[in-house]
């Protein structure tokens, strides 16, 4: 069972987290001032490229790591790695007289950022789902049912937990993506076909044909049977309305 103060402290270690995100786009102005940092515009811009590559490449292994080493240890790493990218930048601003290792400096400062995101992140998902595993989307269904000892039907109320009655079912594009990983080709077009159909098409859409009104009720325009020309005609159903019933 998770305590209040542990659920607090995760809490609160998320919002720092967060802080420490935003602190270097915030910094902008202090990193591109002369009187600061100096740095150029493209000095500013590749900050972030160790930031971006080191999150995707932690978020990658994160899962790895949980299950190798625990959840916990891989979000307290995330959490290191946070601060020593708080500490690399405190120091940095004893070296902005030297652009060269400021920037050096803060370039290892947003790759540790990046590290920290990655493996935080997932590891906040996936504790937030430990520490409340009752929290469930519920389904609550009226409906108007007659009982079989009663006359008249009474409203019923039927709710169902999907956490107990097997979870959510996936959404359309995460069964297409699930497909392509597993490489389920059923549920896709070959090429082949796809090609075929842009054939048949292609000349409608370049050379539209003329369309045809026809009266409600009806079974098409007249100009539909010349699609069976020279097969015999359009035999038109027999129905009720057509027998004067």
């Amino acid at each position: 069972m998770v305590t209040r103060a542990e659920t607090r402290v995760v809490y609160a270690a998320g919002a720092a987290q967060g802080i420490v995100l935003v602190t270097f786009p915030a910094a902008s102005t202090i990193f591109t001032s002369p009187h600061e940092y100096d740095l150029s515009d493209t000095q500013y811009g590749f900050l972030f490229l160790p930031q971006v590559a080191a999150a995707i490449t932690a978020s990658l292994l994160g899962g790895w790591l949980g299950s190798r080493f625990a959840t916990k240890r891989v979000y307290l790493a995330g959490l290191a790695a946070g601060l020593v990218s708080m500490l690399l930048l405190i120091v940095g601003q004893f070296f902005e007289t030297d652009t060269s290792v400021a920037f050096s400096l803060l370039l290892v400062a947003t790759a540790f950022l990046g590290v920290g995101f990655g493996l935080t992140v997932p590891a906040l998902n996936t504790l937030t789902a430990a520490f409340h595993p009752l929290a469930a989307d519920s389904s609550v269904l009226v409906a108007d049912a007659q009982r079989h000892e009663t006359v008249e039907p009474e409203q019923i109320t039927m709710d169902m937990e999907f956490a107990q009655e097997g979870g959510e079912g996936a959404t359309p594009y995460e069964v297409l993506l699930h497909a392509a990983m597993i490489g389920d080709a059923k549920r896709f077009s070959r090429q082949d076909l796809v090609e075929q159909c842009w054939r048949v098409m292609q000349p409608l859409l370049d050379s539209p044909p003329p369309v045809h009104p026809y009266a409600k009720g009806s079974w098409g325009p007249t100009e539909g049977d010349q699609v069976l020309a020279g097969f015999g005609r359009w035999q038109h159903p027999w129905v009720a309305s057509l027998a004067g019933v």
